[in-house]
């Protein structure tokens, strides 16, 4: 086999001599001589190649032949023989002093060429021994060169030309470009080995590959889905864009990101933290962290989401379907519900409730409970504090649309008090019983225009309380147990026993309601 390699040199002469075949050589007759060697044409079988060229009557089979024995059995090593249609080209050594000819026969003829080449041409033969022992080293370091820069072929894995390419025990520094991968283990200091790229102190952990990027058990990326990522033992990423990082970490579905030990995301979820778990675009975030439901968020250690939209934060919040629980150990169990404390706590059954407060426990839907250690005891309802616990407002508590507001303790008021008055003109002349006085405090009464009976007003709740004013130049009697009212608790007690009658005008007077004798009574005599 021939290569061929250029040397760096001076300037020198490369001789070609052409031997151009125009007829059919005669056997026996006709020769060439090359640099003092004979090559005889013949068209008999003969003992002796290395001498003899086989021809036939062909010309392009003559010079065909002519190559083949220049080229088979060579004068001298380093000519380069090329073959056209009926010609034959031999090249000498840079250098050479090249002589062809033929016979004086008409076969054929001869023509020279001489060309000046700075850098010179050899060939070169393997082993590379058989060189001038001068161009041996030049050769050689032309050999690398070549497969370095032309090559199109790989040396097979197993190869020992591959084998001690890294440099031993001197600097500088070697940079290896794209991956490498280390077969066993490969002692690098006392008592540390190099396992499959990475360093390990005493065991030779079995390699993993994925998809020929990085290998080991250190580190790893690429996962099985388009444009993922896994890095860590056993880190799995088996979804499109996903991401799982940390050992036994697990990402999948499309766009789920787990980032820790055993944390597990799927479908554009992302779990971070320890065991944290994560789904269908929630998050979850902290040691144990778990939010597998749909859209929902779990910030701390061991927060639990159970239900879609829900949000727990805090060290080992819980929250329902779209539920919040906010702080330490609380526990939004009810749909919809806000428990907001340390230990604050909603009901599963309570849905909609609120809690708000340390131990604040709500376990009726729609209660909301505000304080610490305060509980429902209702639905619908709203509860301050326990009580035990004083609740104070510096401002005003208004809303007129509140009826049978109850103040318990000792009341004080500072300031002017208002009662708005209501205007009645239901009273008639003649007898009058169920008077309906409404919700105002302060009643204006009228209507009668002679006199004016009253039996009874319409029974209120204990304790409820009017100032009237019956105005009109006529006579008002109140009725003692009248019987004119025929509703028993309507009716009024006096206090003397007998009807009591009114001729000054206006009359003010106040009265009150008593549920233990479920009578009216008038406060005062105004005479």
């Amino acid at each position: 086999m021939l290569a061929l390699f250029t040397l760096p040199a001076g300037a020198a002469d490369l001789i070609t001599r052409w031997l151009v075949i125009t007829n059919a050589p005669i056997g026996n007759t006709n020769s060439l001589t090359l640099n003092s060697s004979v090559r005889t044409y013949t068209n008999s079988v003969t003992a002796s190649p290395a001498t003899l060229i086989q021809e036939t009557n062909v010309i392009g089979w003559a010079a065909t032949n002519t190559a083949n024995q220049l080229t088979t059995y060579r004068v001298s090593f380093g000519h380069q023989i090329t073959l056209g249609t009926n010609f034959v080209a031999v090249r000498g050594a840079v250098g050479e002093n090249l002589t062809l000819s033929i016979n004086a026969c008409c076969f054929g003829f001869i023509t020279n060429s001489t060309q000046s080449v700075a850098v010179p041409t050899f060939l070169v033969r393997v082993p590379l021994t058989t060189e001038a022992a001068s161009n041996q080293v030049n050769i050689g370091s032309l050999l690398v060169q070549g497969l370095s820069t032309s090559s199109t072929q790989a040396f097979a894995t197993n190869s020992t030309a591959v084998s001690n390419l890294l440099q031993k025990g001197a600097g500088p520094v070697q940079d290896v470009a794209g991956p490498v991968r280390f077969g066993g283990r490969t002692a690098v200091s006392s008592g540390l080995f190099a396992t499959n790229v990475f360093t390990d102190a005493s065991t030779n952990i079995n390699s993993v590959s994925s998809n020929h990027v990085n290998y080991g058990n250190a580190i790893r990326s690429e996962g099985s889905g388009g444009n993922s990522l896994q890095v860590g033992s056993n880190a799995l990423a088996l979804g499109s864009r996903t991401v799982a990082i940390g050992v036994d970490s697990l990402a999948t579905n499309n766009d789920a990101t787990a980032v820790g030990y055993a944390a597990t995301a799927t479908n554009k979820a992302v779990a971070f933290g320890r065991s944290s778990k994560a789904n269908v675009g929630s998050v979850a975030v902290g040691d144990g962290a778990s939010a597998l439901f749909s859209q929902g968020a779990a910030v701390g250690a061991g927060t639990i989401v159970s239900g879609d939209f829900g949000v727990a934060v805090g060290d080992g919040a819980q929250a329902a379907e779209s539920a919040t629980g906010i702080g330490r150990s609380t526990s939004a169990g009810g749909t919809n519900s806000v428990a907001l404390g340390y230990g604050a706590t909603i009901g599963a059954l309570a849905q909609h409730g609120i809690a708000i407060g340390r131990d604040a426990t709500s376990t009726h839907s729609n209660a909301i409970v505000i304080g610490a250690g305060t509980t429902s005891s209702g639905t619908n309802q709203i509860r301050l504090g326990t009580s035990t616990t004083w609740i104070q407002s510096p401002g005003i508590f208004a809303d007129n649309t509140h009826t049978n507001t109850t103040f318990k303790g000792t009341n004080v008021v500072s300031g002017r008090v208002d009662f708005t008055p209501r205007n009645n003109s239901s009273l008639a002349n003649g007898n009058n019983s169920g008077v309906v006085l409404g919700t105002n405090v302060f009643v204006r009464l009228s209507g009668a225009t002679t006199i004016a009976y009253i039996g009874g007003f319409a029974a209120e709740q204990d304790g409820s309380f009017h100032i009237l004013r019956i105005s009109g130049s006529i006579t008002n009697t109140f009725g003692n147990e009248s019987g004119v009212d025929a509703t028993p608790a309507n009716r009024i007690i006096t206090g003397t026993g007998g009807d009591l009658s009114y001729t000054n005008n206006p009359l003010v007077i106040g009265i009150i309601y008593d549920a233990t004798t479920a009578r009216w009574n008038l406060i005062g005599d105004p005479r």
